[in-house]
């Protein structure tokens, strides 16, 4: 990454384990996808109480050569993203997706799924 990871807690305390823990995701993303310039990560969780819990809310944007990728999870309706690991690991498969589906299409491969 040419900039330094940017982790932002809205609502919440900053944890140094999660802090840490995401900043393992993001080196994963970095070590499968080199092109990345930037990223920054946003967690926060409701101000309001909620009937069925407190459900993390989760923000990932990655700077890569020519645009943004974002990821957003609010998941309002499912439950497992109550455990906050829960959400980030969530967040970041679709991250991991999205860059998949970036880069294989620049080098030209389809997906696996694809009809011919």
């Amino acid at each position: 990454m040419d900039k330094p990871l940017e982790i932002v807690f809205r609502n919440m305390d900053r944890s140094d384990a999660l802090a840490d823990a995401i900043a393992e995701k993001c080196a994963r993303l970095e070590r499968l996808h080199p092109h990345i310039i930037s990223t920054h990560v946003a967690v926060e969780t409701p101000q309001r109480r909620h009937r069925k819990g407190k459900i993390y809310h989760m923000t990932i944007k990655v700077h890569v050569p020519g645009k943004w990728l974002v990821v957003s999870h609010p998941h309002a309706g499912d439950m497992r993203h109550e455990n906050l690991t829960a959400a980030v690991n969530d967040a970041f498969r679709a991250m991991e997706r999205h860059l998949d589906d970036l880069y294989g299409r620049k080098r030209g491969e389809r997906r696996r799924n694809a009809s011919p």
